[in-house]
């Protein structure tokens, strides 16, 4: 998995298997759009997908608490490369975090 112009769009192997997980913070689940399809995703699980065109995952991150919160997530491929950090710490007053990623060929 390569970067294309940022840590949010990816290039990636035919085939290749990407992995996505929170890592840390205090955000205990998250809510992934995978080309359509809903799931939830907990602190410290991952979830994996197989990329053979282009593939489009919207992770909404939910905050408890006016202030204070974090989220730390990696996404990575199996064929290694690039791997996408996201760290993001909540503005005040902040409710709902949303990052895109884009995954093709």
């Amino acid at each position: 998995m390569e970067f294309r112009n940022s840590r949010f769009n990816l290039k990636c192997q035919p085939g290749e298997e990407v992995t996505i997980q929170i890592v840390a913070g205090t955000v205990e689940q998250a809510a992934l759009d995978l080309d359509g399809q809903s799931r939830n995703l907990r602190k410290g699980q991952t979830f994996s997908f197989e990329v053979q065109g282009t593939r489009r995952l919207t992770v909404g991150y939910p905050f408890q608490t006016d202030s204070g919160n974090f989220y730390t997530t990696v996404v990575k491929g199996s064929a290694g490369g690039d791997v996408s950090v996201d760290f993001h710490m909540q503005l005040p007053e902040e409710t709902f975090k949303a990052r895109r990623y884009l995954f093709s060929l």
